[in-house]
């Protein structure tokens, strides 16, 4: 997993969860993946309080403002990341579950296998 202590990506790190270790300005690794944002018709997901899959508005909380979002690579399953909240959804919109952030998920992906978030 790869984050930035600061806006933008600044200052980056990788965590490899396989070694337990955190490479603080880690070189280039081209087997890292940007998150999907293709494959579901899902807009207004950008820093919107009203994100819609097909259409039909994705239920948040009021004043919460989506942030991130990630497509499985299966196109079954989407993660929208909040102001507060982690949310995983079925392809219908069905919410399967959420956990809280500590702050703006600014950024959220999903693993090749489906399985990680």
């Amino acid at each position: 997993m790869q984050f930035g202590y600061e806006v933008w990506g600044k200052h980056p790190a990788r965590f490899s969860l396989n070694e337990r270790t955190l490479t603080l300005n880690p070189a280039s690794q081209s087997n890292l993946n940007a998150p999907r944002t293709q494959g579901l018709n899902i807009t207004g997901w950008e820093d919107t309080y009203h994100p819609k899959l097909n259409g039909r508005a994705i239920p948040l909380k009021q004043y919460e403002k989506a942030r991130s979002l990630a497509i499985a690579p299966d196109n079954q399953h989407f993660l929208l990341g909040t102001n507060w909240w982690l949310r995983y959804f079925d392809k219908q919109g069905d919410q399967q579950w959420q956990i809280p952030v500590p702050g703006i998920a600014w950024g959220v992906n999903i693993a090749g296998n489906g399985k990680v978030a």
